[in-house]
């Protein structure tokens, strides 16, 4: 059901760093075209993957817009104008680049953040032949798909990080 109120894909309110487009066009800015195509699920990868930048950055200190009265607008807005976006471009293109890592790492590993750690599909041991027994990975297996789906990986992280933001430290003066 469609909200004639807000025609985006993601909740009122939600700050959402890329667009499924970015996934699949190169990027002017960084020359990275994260995927040839884009999964089926990429608008809500990248919802869930705003969600834990947003997370990783919610400690950290930056501008965002709106500007205040009088200020120059920057030449370029990787993340968009809206309300509570990164104004500088280098901090914006990093969260746009973390978000597009984030789902470059789901969709490669066949992760669906969506379907929480019940829908993540076990990983197989060992196996023989002809029907034989399968032996499944669990200890490993449980603590790769809770970080995958609960956490930043390491790559979109690193991303933040060159930028300055998710030192995960509180701003004190």
């Amino acid at each position: 059901m469609s909200n004639p109120y807000n025609p985006s894909p993601y909740p009122v309110g939600m700050l959402v760093y890329a667009q499924v487009s970015d996934l699949t066009t190169v990027s002017a800015t960084t020359g990275i075209q994260w995927m040839s195509t884009a999964p089926a699920n990429a608008a809500a990868l990248i919802r869930r993957a705003s969600d834990l930048v947003d997370e990783a950055t919610e400690q950290d200190t930056y501008y965002t817009y709106p500007l205040p009265t009088g200020q120059a607008e920057p030449s370029s807005a990787p993340c968009g104008r809206a309300a509570g976006m990164p104004v500088l471009p280098y901090q914006a293109q990093a969260f746009n680049d973390a978000v597009c890592q984030q789902v470059v790492e789901w969709s490669t590993g066949g992760v669906d953040p969506d379907a929480g750690l019940v829908g993540q599909p076990q990983v197989i041991g060992q196996q023989s032949v002809p029907g034989g027994a399968v032996t499944y990975i669990a200890d490993q297996t449980q603590q790769w798909q809770r970080d995958s789906v609960e956490c930043l990986c390491r790559a979109s992280l690193r991303i933040l990080r060159m930028a300055g933001l998710a030192l995960n430290r509180p701003y004190t003066l």
